[in-house]
């Protein structure tokens, strides 16, 4: 096996070899093309409604009241039909008001019904489309979440088919609410206004499509900013909702409470600090809600981006945990790890949703599909399920929690192997009862401690005893480096002769066909 892999490993050098000087002797390579347009990529974007360039889609949605937000080309008037059937929209709320971006809001709709409506611009007409409204407290409801959608980079920042597969997906689902976790587009540009349009328009002729149906809320991500005190321009823009020119708001649904944050405020990024976290502390400390929903770009404990999300200042990620444990946040939801993953804390329910799009992480927690997660809510219960591309339940996990205390192992600040003075970070589902710890099989102790002080592979045992008076146990093994022992570095090599004779055949061959083709045209 070692050989095929190095024979293989040669061969690869060699076409790859090929590939790079061929061309440069005249050799055509076929089949490798790019269809181009105006000097760009050719794209095919999904039209949101025949009629209107944005929109309409329905916004704000409560109990008694929704918006419905369109735009147009020219500036036109504004008005939208609605009522209890398709072939019946009685009512009409008109604005005479001229102009290309059209807020029109119906009130006087009835608690947990289906609303028809219809945006009328001039002699254009809108499709009809319907939206459900809020359901009175304790009525359980759908919500839907994903995050990280983020396309492919280039000159036209198209959306993927994961993407458009999802979002069709989602639309089947007919939820009540969408909550979307950032980075929705890919680095936005501070000069270039057309690109940024072509990405954000690309993004939303996608969610338009589910955004006709039930409202979308979304925080921002760090993809999504541009430079300075306009960083969340576009984004205030694809988002029509609560909190107006702020990228921080709190809404109450159905009896259960969401608070949205933003992780990427200049000066603040990766933080939730200043004004913000005192809105934040004042804002659950003022709701009265059960369950309770804190949601935000960047997650507390990630995977990858370890050391680089919320968890960059550890004297900040503290107070956030301690702050989400005293007022009992049910539920923080976030995306920016490209995954799935689910780690309770203290009794806080960690969630990351962030595989929207085409690009996954690949870490030893798993979680690396793409998907969207699915929320069946009420202010007496949680039942959450990851829902991958083939229509599948991949994970699932409900509240009131019936199972014994769970024992997770997070990497704080350390994205590799352990190093000495430092320790791993092991998460309990509630507060142990009793908890013990064990390195290398040694006697049991009541702290972790840290890395062993020595090269080589580690093991710890860690045993914790929840309030059912049931024992877990979980078992890990880690690399300590930079300890008191060194590894011994291979010396370098040399070039391998059959690469070398293999770039000579190569070049022999192209000599043999340019002198051919010389021969040709001098024939």
């Amino acid at each position: 096996m070692r050989l095929a892999n190095e024979m293989s490993r040669r061969f690869s050098f060699l076409v790859l070899f090929s590939l790079l000087v061929l061309p440069l002797a005249g050799v055509p390579l076929t089949g490798w093309s790019t269809v181009l347009r105006d000097g760009q990529p050719e794209t095919q974007t999904i039209a949101a409604d025949p009629v209107f360039p944005r929109g309409p889609t329905v916004h704000m949605v409560n109990k008694t009241a929704a918006m419905i937000y369109w735009k147009t080309n020219t500036e036109t008037d504004a008005t939208v039909k609605y009522g209890n059937a398709s072939d019946s929209l009685d009512l009409t709320v008109e604005n005479s008001t001229l102009s290309t971006e059209h807020r029109i809001w119906i009130d006087g709709l009835t608690a947990g019904t289906t609303v028809y409506y219809q945006a009328v611009s001039d002699v254009m007409n809108s499709e009809v489309y319907h939206f459900k409204t809020e359901p009175e407290d304790g009525t359980p409801f759908k919500l839907v979440a994903m995050g990280d959608p983020q396309p492919i980079p280039g000159i036209e920042p198209e959306q993927s088919e994961v993407f458009k597969d999802i979002i069709t997906m989602v639309q089947n689902e007919e939820p009540h609410l969408i909550i979307m976790l950032g980075d929705y587009v890919h680095d936005l540009s501070d000069t270039d206004e057309s690109y940024n349009a072509r990405g954000w328009g690309n993004y939303l002729n996608v969610t338009d499509r589910v955004g006709h149906y039930a409202p979308i809320y979304g925080v921002i991500g760090n993809h999504d900013t541009m430079s300075g005190e306009h960083y969340a321009d576009g984004f205030l823009d694809a988002f029509q909702q609560y909190g107006g020119d702020s990228t921080y708001f709190s809404f109450d649904y159905a009896g259960v409470h969401f608070a949205l944050l933003d992780s990427e405020m200049p000066e603040f990024q990766g933080r939730i600090s200043g004004d913000q976290y005192d809105w934040l502390v004042n804002d659950l400390e003022s709701t009265d809600k059960n369950i309770k929903f804190v949601i935000v770009h960047q997650p507390m404990f990630p995977v990858s981006a370890i050391g680089s999300s919320l968890d960059r200042n550890e004297t900040e990620w503290n107070q956030l945990q301690n702050l989400f444990e005293e007022e009992n946040v049910t539920v923080f939801l976030a995306g920016h790890d490209h995954v799935f993953q689910r780690v309770t804390a203290n009794g806080v329910v960690y969630v990351t949703s962030a595989g929207a799009g085409p690009k996954l992480y690949h870490t030893q927690w798993g979680g690396d599909f793409n998907h969207y997660t699915r929320w069946n809510l009420s202010p007496e219960h949680v039942d959450l399920e990851a829902i991958n591309v083939d229509e599948e339940v991949a994970a699932s996990y409900a509240l009131p929690y019936e199972g014994h205390i769970e024992i997770a192992l997070r990497r704080h600040f350390n994205t590799s192997n352990g190093q000495p003075d430092e320790s791993p970070l092991i998460l309990f589902s509630e507060v142990p009862q009793e908890k013990h710890f064990s390195w290398d099989g040694g006697e049991n102790s009541t702290n972790l401690g840290t890395f062993p002080d020595s090269n080589g592979l580690h093991t710890l045992d860690v045993y914790a005893q929840g309030s059912d008076g049931v024992w877990n146990h979980k078992y890990y093994e880690f690399t300590t480096v930079g300890g008191e022992d060194t590894e011994t570095t291979p010396p370098p090599q040399g070039i391998d002769p059959l690469i070398i004779a293999g770039v000579i055949g190569v070049a022999a061959v192209i000599v043999v066909i340019v002198v051919y083709r010389w021969k040709l045209s001098s024939a």
